[in-house]
């Protein structure tokens, strides 16, 4: 996640939820949030589009006195098989980041934010961990 500086699961429900917990850097003059989410992920057995969904769930620890917790979110993670190997992310998330921050911040957190966070899960997948993946663009097809 873009300006992440801390994350980590909180509980694990099963192989398929629980929660984790996040803080996000803000650029002065904003303070720094957190969140705690739940997350849930299900797979389609006829088209096998994978789902993550996730949601606020800011009551489920206690609030931190540095940072501002993010009151509101909601949103999922949607990936879909294609024909020759590839897959379509669909990521949407809706955000009440809590506090008051200057509206040039929002704005341009709320543009650059999927686009960073979808780049760095490309170069997750392209890292030495994953060694058997095959990227594709589809441009390139």
């Amino acid at each position: 996640m873009m300006n992440c500086t801390y994350s980590k699961r909180v509980k694990s429900i099963n192989k398929t939820s629980g929660y984790n917990y996040y803080v996000v850097h803000a650029p002065w003059p904003a303070t720094d949030r957190d969140l705690c989410s739940y997350y849930c992920i299900k797979q389609d057995s006829a088209t096998k589009v994978v789902t993550m969904t996730l949601k606020c769930a800011k009551d489920y620890m206690p609030e931190e006195k540095d940072k501002v917790r993010i009151p509101k979110l909601t949103g999922f993670w949607q990936l879909t098989p294609l024909a020759k190997g590839l897959t379509k992310v669909v990521y949407q998330v809706h955000c009440d980041i809590g506090g008051i921050i200057p509206a040039v911040l929002v704005n341009a957190y709320i543009t650059d934010s999927p686009y960073y966070n979808l780049l760095n899960i490309k170069k997750l997948v392209e890292s030495p961990l994953y060694p058997k993946t095959v990227i594709k663009y589809l441009k390139e097809l």
